[in-house]
């Protein structure tokens, strides 16, 4: 026997009649005439057949209680009420979370848009002022890096040919005058290079007072330029003259007399110095728009610009998100309120095979009690040589009263029926919510849309 097990298990009358030896014990009670026909208690062996029977109705009673638990269980996780309830106010959600969305990022938006539209106005005034009609040269960060790399460029350039002009007047050969050489060109370029920048531009001012500002600030630029050339190649002359300071010689040398330059080395180093400045102050005007403060400003408005239409868009694509997310969440839930009703049913359904399991064991059992009551009677009855039957044997004794567990499946396929109805009324609102899901959007857009107004206008 199988106590407590997991699942029903059946009763075979043959294998307790065997267990219990019933055909001998019946052949040997026979034989000694017992029990007697007068006896009014029933026989050990047929006490134990009961009691065997007994326990095995418990054991079924429970296996049900047991099912019966974990099934109600299941029962109470299917409940589709709480999801019916989310369902049919997810298009409110939607309203509530895209008006939050839009409160929350609105402010930003307009600061952005403030900060927009005023370096714009500041563009255009400047533009109007400057008497302005074409669109910056604004440089990009490729454009930026091409340019200092040819700067580096110029840089290595002068300092490798400078070098063999140097390499007679340091004790270290080469090697020292390429390091000196590194030295000044890298002073002669990027000094170039700024008044490319920022001096020649101005230059090209509408502005006539402006113009002759730059115009006066470029020839001093000329004039420096020359002089960090005729600078440079005084040095020069100095080492090759082993002067003890040789920068203070060669500033008493260009103070004294500039052009005085000792030989034809000195005066190729010069040509040469004044060649990259030359180069370098060209890189210098190219590097940006060359009239002054055209380029800042642009960036200034581009970077706003940009920084403005990128949150705007963030700001749609987001609005966009949270409609499909809130759409594809309606079509999980009108999934999962199916599929749990499904299994709703299918519960119910194993509930009522339990049931039905229940029934046809306990009956089994009482059949199963009978059978081997009645083999061990008849078997005794061939073996009592003429006695007469006890009176014991003309009635079988009921089984003990169990206490069979509800079901409640009535109650079961009334709550069935009342989620069912509620799962039906999600499928009939079930357009009815997309459209005011869709509706909500459609306001929110509507209310950002004006601010894009800005982006398109311009």
């Amino acid at each position: 026997m199988k106590n407590k097990n997991p699942d029903l298990y059946v009763l075979k009358d043959t294998d307790i009649e065997k267990e219990l030896k019933i055909r001998s014990e019946a052949e040997r009670l026979g034989n000694s005439g017992l029990p007697s026909p007068d006896a009014v208690q029933l026989t050990g062996i047929e006490e134990q057949i009961i009691h065997r029977i007994d326990r095995a109705r418990l054991d079924y009673l429970d296996w049900a209680n047991t099912r019966l638990q974990v099934l109600n269980e299941d029962l109470s996780r299917l409940d589709i009420q709480p999801i019916v309830k989310n369902t049919l106010q997810l298009d409110q959600e939607f309203s509530r979370e895209a008006s939050s969305l839009l409160d929350d990022s609105e402010p930003f938006i307009k600061s952005l848009l403030n900060r927009f539209e005023k370096t714009k106005t500041e563009l255009d005034n400047f533009k109007i002022n400057n008497d302005l009609t074409r669109d910056a040269h604004y440089p990009t960060k490729w454009h930026l890096f091409f340019k200092f790399s040819f700067f580096i460029f110029l840089i290595l350039v002068e300092g490798l040919a400078n070098s063999f002009f140097f390499a007679q007047g340091v004790d270290s050969g080469l090697i020292g005058g390429f390091f000196m050489a590194m030295m000044f060109s890298g002073f002669n370029v990027i000094t170039a290079g700024l008044q490319g920048r920022f001096v020649i531009p101005f230059l090209f001012h509408n502005n006539w007072p402006v113009k002759f500002l730059g115009f006066f600030l470029s020839l001093l630029g000329v004039v420096l330029t020359v002089c960090i050339a005729l600078g440079i190649s005084h040095y020069r002359d100095a080492l090759g003259m082993d002067k003890v300071e040789p920068a203070y010689s060669a500033f008493l040398a260009l103070k004294a007399n500039p052009l005085d330059l000792h030989d034809i080395m000195s005066w190729a180093l010069f040509g040469i110095s004044l060649l990259f400045a030359v180069f370098a102050l060209i890189d210098g005007i190219s590097m940006s728009d060359h009239y002054p403060f055209y380029a800042s400003k642009t960036k200034r408005y581009i970077e706003a610009k940009e920084e403005y239409e990128t949150e705007f868009h963030d700001l749609r694509e987001e609005l966009n998100e949270l409609k499909a997310r809130f759409l594809k969440k309606l079509n999980e839930n009108s999934n999962e309120i199916k599929s749990t009703l499904e299994k709703q049913k299918s519960v119910i359904e194993r509930k009522h095979t339990s049931e039905k399991r229940l029934q046809t064991a306990i009956q089994d059992a009482d059949q199963c009690m009978r059978s081997l009551l009645g083999i061990f009677r008849q078997e005794n009855m061939i073996h009592r040589k003429g006695l007469p039957v006890p009176k014991t044997f003309n009635k079988v004794p009921s089984p003990k009263s169990l206490n069979i567990p509800n079901f409640h499946l009535d109650k079961d396929w009334v709550n069935f029926e009342k989620q069912k109805f509620a799962a039906d009324e999600v499928v009939l609102k079930l357009e009815d919510i997309k459209a005011s899901i869709q509706a909500s959007f459609n306001r929110e857009f509507d209310r950002l849309q004006p601010l894009g107004l800005h982006i398109n206008s311009q």
